[in-house]
């Protein structure tokens, strides 16, 4: 009874590009959503993964990001071509 119970952790590798697509998806089904929205596991490597697909898609100009004020809600939108 007082055996330690054998267990075995590993690690979830998660890829900015299938992140990106998993974020173009959520967004061409739900049309807008709030930047938080997009968190939906909170660790830290799946946060980081999923800031920078945004930050790429941004760069890419794949979305629109819009504040209305400081301290606002953040809302990002996938951009019409």
């Amino acid at each position: 009874m007082e055996k330690p119970i054998t267990t075995r952790v590993t690690n979830r590798e998660y890829s900015v590009r299938k992140r990106k697509s998993d974020i173009r998806n959520f967004l061409y089904s739900k049309g807008k959503a709030e930047f938080s929205e997009l968190f939906t596991i909170y660790n830290k490597s799946y946060v980081v993964v999923t800031f920078l697909s945004i930050l790429e898609l941004a760069k890419e100009e794949d979305v629109i990001l819009t504040q209305e004020a400081n301290f606002d809600k953040i809302f990002i939108e996938l951009k019409v071509k």
